[in-house]
């Protein structure tokens, strides 16, 4: 059976505008497809042709399997295509796959939420789809929940300082605790944690926008927490979460390297935030003044 749901930043409020449209969208019956051999299938209904001529719209769906980093299929787990307005969801099947049908024509963000609670700690998965045509079936392929580590506590959550933080495979965060606005069911967590996703773990829909080639994806957690002046949803976004990496091959030092962050709405990269590569080790930081201001997928890039 499928489920209707806005994304996580409407739900907090970072997409107002987007309230009455979800409201209409939510009262829609769903209905599922049990003859899918294996996979799980969503559809949402009554058939908006018949019922609304003028609101009708092509569709699409997307399918992949999901499963963790020791290469387990994971079934039962619950699969989100989301858009900047809505989201579908349902759960994998037995084997881990997925096949979400009625997904609009646009960038799509699909996802599967980061579990806090489990052992170790399931970052958030993610992958860009853009679907072209109707009815069309787009695979993913396989989308892989990277699993964190330790990560690394913030001392002072209400500091309005800067601190740095080593928070795994060789990420270093600087960010401002007290600027740190949290997703819907997260109360001011006092860890962050990063994971390096490589390149046969992550999916091929990551698209820079410059053209350049990626050279490390990250995914940290806690996945969509952004950051504002004077640390109020109302405040401003503010571009003030910086970062180091080490990056294997090492780019020439001094090399132009672009971040980017991942948006939770519809997977597409945001940024860039500039930095460059500080020595021939392969340490890459972000340039004074430059930074991003959401906590989510880091994608790092050189330029062509």
């Amino acid at each position: 059976m499928s489920h209707v749901q806005p994304p996580r930043s409407l739900a907090r409020g970072r997409l107002l505008a987007g309230a009455a449209a979800l409201a209409s969208v939510a009262t829609l019956a769903a209905c599922g497809n049990s003859s899918t051999q294996g996979s799980a299938d969503m559809a949402v209904g009554p058939d908006m042709a018949r019922v609304r001529p003028d609101l009708w719209m092509p569709t699409a769906c997307v399918k992949g399997v999901i499963g963790d980093e020791t290469g387990s299929n994971l079934s039962s787990t619950s699969v989100l295509g989301c858009s900047a307005e809505i989201c579908l969801y349902g759960t994998t099947a037995l084997d881990g796959s997925f096949k979400i049908c009625g997904l609009k024509l646009v960038h799509l963000a699909m996802k599967i939420e980061e579990d806090l609670t489990k052992t170790p700690r399931h970052a958030e998965a993610i992958c860009p789809a853009r679907p072209m045509t109707q009815d069309q079936v787009l695979d993913i392929g396989n989308l892989t929940v990277p699993l964190l580590g330790a990560g690394a506590n913030i001392p002072d959550i209400g500091s309005t300082s800067p601190i740095s933080l080593a928070v795994g495979d060789g990420l270093t965060v600087t960010l401002t605790p007290k600027e740190l606005v949290y997703p819907i069911g997260f109360s001011a967590p006092d860890n962050v944690a990063a994971r390096l996703v490589p390149p046969g773990k992550r999916c091929n829909g990551f698209v820079v926008p410059d053209g350049g080639p990626i050279v490390a994806v990250y995914a940290l957690s806690p996945f969509a927490t952004t950051a504002h002046v004077g640390g109020a949803l109302q405040g401003a976004l503010s571009k003030s979460i910086r970062f180091s990496a080490m990056v294997t091959p090492a780019p020439t030092k001094g090399a132009e390297v672009h971040f980017w962050s991942v948006s939770e709405l519809d997977g597409q990269l945001e940024g860039p935030a500039v930095g460059h590569a500080v020595d021939d080790a392969g340490t890459v930081s972000t340039d004074p003044g430059q930074g991003l201001s959401e906590i989510s997928w880091l994608v790092l890039s050189t330029t062509k």
